[in-house]
């Protein structure tokens, strides 16, 4: 009777051992995504940072100066070549 008790003690500590480990690597596994889900965040901001929105910006202001030259040029050539026009009709 006595051997069966100790076996019923050995089979209930290996189920809460395996209860436990499940457990551990439950939380760990919760944990490390976590961790990885942050660093991801954190490194695709930095990237977008240093690398995307200079860029954009660049982009944006060439953009936006050529814009505005062709905008100058076309107001000064109009009337100055209204001026021409009617200098040459005189």
């Amino acid at each position: 009777m006595n051997i069966e008790r100790q076996m019923e003690q050995v089979h209930n500590q290996d189920r809460f051992d395996s209860e436990f480990q499940e457990r551990l690597i439950k939380n760990l596994s919760e944990e490390l995504v976590k961790s990885t889900k942050s660093l991801f965040e954190v490194t695709l901001k930095t990237e977008i940072e240093r690398t995307i929105l200079p860029s954009i910006e660049t982009l944006t202001r060439t953009t936006i100066c050529q814009t505005v030259d062709q905008q100058i040029s076309r107001c000064i050539s109009e009337p100055v070549n209204q001026v021409r026009q009617l200098k040459k009709n005189f």
